[in-house]
């Protein structure tokens, strides 16, 4: 799913990037943390808004990744080209199955 590649994509980011792997978020809270980044970066920053004022997605998000012991915050950068390129094969995946049913 969309929110399991972007965790994995966050994760195998963070660990490039630190020497202390030990320091990412738990599993259940970077999952939240994904799937928000997920919704903002699909133009749904605040799933709740019922006023259907459609919002405009940011070119990046950051995700915190820090288990929150550090003293240094640890985040992942997350452009808008980035996340496109990671669901594409979702996104084709969708689109074969509905272009077989038709």
């Amino acid at each position: 799913d969309m929110d399991q590649l972007l965790m994995e994509h966050v994760i195998s980011q963070q660990a490039k990037g630190s020497a202390d792997r030990n320091r990412t978020s738990t599993s259940t809270s970077l999952r939240r943390k994904c799937r928000e980044a997920k919704e903002r970066l699909c133009g749904n920053e605040d799933p709740t808004n019922t006023k259907d004022i459609p919002t405009i997605p940011p070119d990046s998000v950051t995700i915190d990744v820090d288990d929150g012991n550090s003293p240094d915050k640890h985040t992942v950068e997350v452009t808008q080209q980035k996340f496109d390129t990671l669901m594409e094969p979702l996104v084709q995946q969708a689109a074969a199955v509905v272009e077989e049913a038709l």
